[in-house]
């Protein structure tokens, strides 16, 4: 008899996937440093899930190699601030 492994899989890749492409597509615009940032971080979404759909174990040991360093952090909060400021204040004077 022959015996298949069963392999767990989940929906979230497939699902930042779509988020990723749909983003991408919709915004389109490069007129700004922070529409541009935006477009780069969509794209960046569609590489990293399309990674992880392919190879889950390399993609995990990344994760976890990235989650020791321990700077990811600083990265998030600088270009969410960046990204608030833009949204929020830059734009008031116009």
């Amino acid at each position: 008899m022959l015996l298949l492994r069963a392999v767990s899989f989940s929906m979230f890749p497939v699902t930042m996937l779509l988020v990723g492409i749909a983003v991408a597509i919709v915004h389109r615009a490069t007129s700004s440093p922070a529409a541009i940032l935006f477009h780069m971080i969509a794209w960046g979404m569609i590489v990293e899930t399309s990674l992880l759909i392919l190879f889950p174990g390399s993609m995990a040991q990344k994760a976890q190699m990235i989650s020791r360093v321990g700077f990811m952090h600083v990265v998030c909060l600088t270009v969410g601030g960046y990204l608030t400021w833009f949204s929020y204040f830059a734009r008031s004077g116009a």
